[in-house]
């Protein structure tokens, strides 16, 4: 499954589920609408997620992956640094920071072959 794919029917659907108030609902809906790759929706959550329990290194590391699978890398890189701020020698930075590298590079790559 590609990292960018983007189910059009949730194109316009930008608030949070009804009834998500916690959270660790926030997160786990995010995740879940990550897991299907509906990135937008993801990101609304892990937002909410994050702003309820800032220091869950976790949802920062979420909320990277989720602006990565939307393509907005520089909000990527921000949420893993917050993540590298709270816990320098969490063992999931590196594997975080190479997911957006190689996003990243596989956009570019893909805008050369078409110029």
């Amino acid at each position: 499954r590609e990292l960018h794919s983007f189910p059009y029917t949730t194109l316009f659907r930008s608030a949070p589920d009804r009834g998500v108030r916690t959270h660790s609902g926030f997160y786990a809906r995010g995740r879940e609408y990550a897991r299907q790759g509906v990135w937008a929706l993801a990101v609304i959550h892990l937002r909410r997620a994050v702003a309820g329990a800032p220091t869950r290194i976790a949802y920062h590391l979420a909320l990277a992956r989720a602006y990565a699978g939307l393509r907005r890398y520089e909000r990527a890189e921000s949420a893993w640094r917050e993540a590298q701020r709270f816990a320098p020698d969490h063992p999931d930075l590196r594997a975080v920071a190479d997911l957006i590298a190689a996003a990243r590079a596989q956009e570019q790559g893909a805008k050369r072959s078409t110029a």
